[in-house]
């Protein structure tokens, strides 16, 4: 029996921990191992539609806001090998075949060791546990937490090898978990857009938004709305003061005289207009 798997994320990360332990198998702080690897994220959810019960499937493929927003409760959240893996030179490998030959290299291990790419966002975590999850892994699961793929941080990550009780308890899954299922829920929120869009008349074909691009619609309304209600106030001025102290300065009013900026921005101008840059 061999004692671990070492479960890592790519061809070239497989091939920096084997160099740093001695080899795609063997031994190292008198613990065995053998080294496998993904090709990056194997799996992924399967569409709406066929997340829910049949008497909601319609719904779920409706574009319709009268069918939205979705219910949260309804999904299953089933997830299924996704078409291919990355490119390898000429070579592309099926996910579904890299399963497979997964399945078969971690068998009569001991225990699989997570050791895919270590992030703030968990996202190594969570392809770990798909593939885990997909080849019906029952044994224990270990991390190993590395800095780098440097020999030092590979060698202090092996001997200093984690348990982990469950999926539920590991807290870089749950997390990667949750904004997986945020990214997947924020569909409908490209096809709410697109459906109102359409509506109001402009020719779009998708709207699309997510976690990234609702923020940023969201700020560039934000920013839109200030210039439409901006009220003149001063941020630095130049000021003459004389020998009997008397202060000189401009006095500004709102009403004084239009702001341009936004007229700027809407020509669609470089630069501000010389009037712009002499105010500002």
């Amino acid at each position: 029996m061999t004692d671990y798997a070492i479960l890592c994320e790519k061809a070239s990360a497989a091939k920096n921990f084997a160099s740093a332990l001695g080899g795609t198998s063997g031994s190292f702080a008198g613990k065995s191992y053998t080294i496998v690897h993904s090709h990056g994220h194997l799996l992924e959810l399967v569409d709406p539609k066929d997340q829910v019960p049949d008497d909601k499937v319609t719904q779920y493929r409706s574009w319709k806001l009268e069918h939205l927003p979705w219910n949260v409760n309804d999904f299953s959240w089933e997830k299924k090998p996704i078409a291919a893996a990355p490119r390898r030179g000429s070579h592309q490998t099926t996910a579904r075949k890299s399963l497979t030959e997964l399945k078969t290299a971690v068998k009569g291990c001991d225990a699989i060791v997570i050791a895919t790419d270590v992030d703030p966002s968990g996202e190594g975590e969570l392809l770990a546990w798909e593939i885990i999850n997909a080849i019906k892994w029952q044994g224990p699961v270990k991390r190993l937490y590395f800095a780098d793929e440097e020999k030092r941080s590979v060698q202090t990550g092996f001997r200093e090898i984690k348990d982990i009780p469950s999926q539920q308890e590991d807290g870089d899954f749950l997390k990667s978990d949750a904004r997986s299922k945020w990214d997947f829920l924020s569909m409908q929120l490209t096809r709410i857009a697109t459906t109102v869009s359409k509506q109001a008349g402009y020719p779009v074909m998708v709207v699309r938004e997510g976690r990234l691009k609702s923020l940023i619609v969201r700020h560039v309304y934000e920013q839109l709305e200030a210039l439409r209600n901006y009220k003149r106030k001063p941020f630095y001025e130049v000021k003459f003061k004389d020998p009997q102290d008397h202060v000189f300065a401009r006095k500004f009013k709102d009403d004084e005289a239009p702001f341009c900026i936004e007229d700027c921005w809407r020509k669609g101008r470089s630069r501000l207009s010389s009037k712009c840059g002499s105010q500002y």
